[in-house]
């Protein structure tokens, strides 16, 4: 977790666009997986301050979006992320 706040906190992502620095900061929180549970909220909604913080809207994944979204981390997971998978929730 400290390296994940140095990296948060660090000028690389003060570069970053806001949507990818988003998308990124989910990502490596949700495969960190510091709570017992929570997890996937705690990413969410930090994905969301980094938006909302930069003046977009929050992501809303729907109920039946959710099996995309899950199907996307796991992409992710085996090296082969695309970003603009993750975009695709940013409305």
């Amino acid at each position: 977790m400290e390296e994940f706040i140095e990296w948060l906190n660090s000028d690389e992502t003060g570069n970053l666009h806001p949507i990818k620095l988003a998308a990124i900061a989910h990502y490596k929180l949700v495969t960190i997986h510091p709570f017992y549970d929570g997890n996937g909220r705690t990413s969410r909604l930090l994905m969301n301050l980094v938006l909302m913080h930069a003046g977009y809207p929050p992501v809303m994944i729907k109920v039946e979006e959710k099996h995309e979204y899950y199907r996307y981390l796991e992409t992710a997971n085996q090296g082969t992320y695309i970003l603009t998978n993750v975009l695709t929730y940013v409305h």
